[in-house]
């Protein structure tokens, strides 16, 4: 987590990828200029937070669960959420959000039991993650203060929680660390949610049937024939950053993806897209829906329509990418493409994974091959210095992947977390 502060990579500027020393060099100057202005800014900032508090004291306290939360990651957001609203179910949480722009401003919808509040500085704004964390810290701090006189709430922390439910025959759990080029103990152990899930505990996310049938509505305004039970989501992503591991789930080509939607709408199925899909590329497959339409000439939201698309489709295709622990959660089956890396799997027992090809010193190594000789590429542990290369899957391999059971079962190691989220339908096309 030590570089969530690094640029985002846009389409301004993409050549920051292939020059690293200047992109980490801006990185850094960023990150100073940033933390000055919040040194500068921190009285009038408490002030904000402040008045903000006095404002929604009664809402605030309203329930005796408590949980001030700020992630920049959608993917964090929505296990946080499910998280805390299973293990309290049916007892009622305010969730204070401080919303980053990747988070979903709806996400709340999905969980009955959250009174959501969220602050959005007028000072600042959410736009960078170490102003969020600031605003955060100070929302704590107050909540803290305030119990000092009043302790009948309890404030919730969702980093500290992912630890009550863990699994507690297991001494550590291990992953690459790129910042310190070694293999350590993996920060986040959620093994305990894994527990949740298999064992139906509390409820899982989705929108009202009110909310449901108007978003269905909104759509066959555009698409008047299409099926609200009979379509399959398409979430790709591109990396926002120069972050080891983010950078490894960039999409490539898309195109690879288009002879496995045609053979699904060829099936009946309607095809919806979500993340950084390109619509460009898939809008002439029979049956497509295309959420930009649906958008621009409709009422909805693009945010809400996409929870509509990830808690209502009947199969999700997609990388190694947070959203997907929606579906994991509601059991809708999942398809993870080119998944690096290897320790982490999926919360569904039953999804298919695919793991992205390795090469070594310009060789296609088997998967015998990576377990016996090279198996610190399962802990994503995968450097070009090193001779290591990652290879995007081809179309057929993706096709083959999600219509075919010619599947590896493997038995992983005792300190990988998907060793204990018990996948078995694994994928190698080595």
């Amino acid at each position: 987590m030590s570089d969530i502060f690094k640029i985002d990579i846009k389409s301004s500027n993409k050549y920051l990828k292939n020059y690293k020393k200047i992109y980490f060099f801006a990185s850094k100057i960023k990150n100073l200029f940033l933390s000055f202005i919040i040194i500068v800014l921190i009285p009038i900032i408490i002030i904000e937070i402040f008045v903000f508090f006095l404002i929604n004291k009664k809402k605030i306290f309203k329930n005796y669960l408590i949980l001030p939360f700020y992630n920049w990651s959608f993917g964090h957001q929505i296990i946080a959420y499910d998280y805390f609203s299973r293990i309290y179910y049916p007892n009622k949480i305010t969730l204070v959000l401080i919303l980053h722009p990747r988070n979903n401003p709806y996400l709340h919808y999905c969980y009955t039991n959250l009174d959501t509040l969220i602050f959005k500085s007028i000072i600042l704004g959410n736009s960078q993650n170490i102003y969020c964390s600031t605003y955060k810290k100070t929302f704590t701090f107050f909540l803290s203060l305030f119990s000092t006189f009043n302790n009948k709430f309890a404030i919730l922390d969702h980093l500290s929680l992912y630890k009550t439910l863990n699994n507690q025959s297991i001494n550590t759990l291990k992953a690459y660390d790129s910042s310190k080029d070694k293999i350590t103990e993996y920060e986040t152990n959620t093994t305990g949610y894994y527990y949740l899930l298999k064992n139906d505990i509390g409820k899982s996310p989705s929108l009202s049937n009110d909310l449901t049938e108007k978003i269905e509505k909104e759509i066959m305004k555009i698409y008047p024939n299409f099926s609200p039970n009979n379509f399959v989501c398409l979430l790709l992503r591109r990396a926002r950053s120069l972050n080891y591991y983010d950078s490894m789930r960039d999409a490539g080509d898309q195109t690879r993806f288009l002879k496995s939607l045609n053979k699904l709408s060829s099936q009946g199925y309607y095809i919806t897209t979500s993340g950084e899909s390109n619509e460009s590329i898939f809008e002439k497959i029979q049956n497509f829906i295309s959420s930009k339409a649906i958008v621009k000439n409709t009422s909805l939201d693009y945010y809400l329509l996409n929870l509509y698309f990830l808690t209502k489709t009947k199969l999700l295709i997609c990388q190694h990418s947070g959203p997907s622990i929606i579906c994991n959660s509601k059991k809708i089956k999942t398809i993870v493409i080119d998944s690096f890396p290897f320790f982490h799997g999926s919360y569904n027992a039953e999804d298919k994974i695919m793991f992205k090809k390795v090469s070594f010193n310009n060789n296609i190594l088997s998967f015998k091959e990576i377990l016996l000789n090279h198996k610190d590429l399962l802990y994503g542990k995968c450097n070009k210095k090193d001779g290591y290369n990652l290879i995007d899957s081809s179309e057929d391999e993706i096709f083959n992947t999600i219509f075919s059971d010619s599947n590896l079962r493997v038995e992983f190691e005792n300190d990988m977390l998907i060793k204990y989220t018990e996948n078995n339908n694994i994928y190698y096309w080595g």
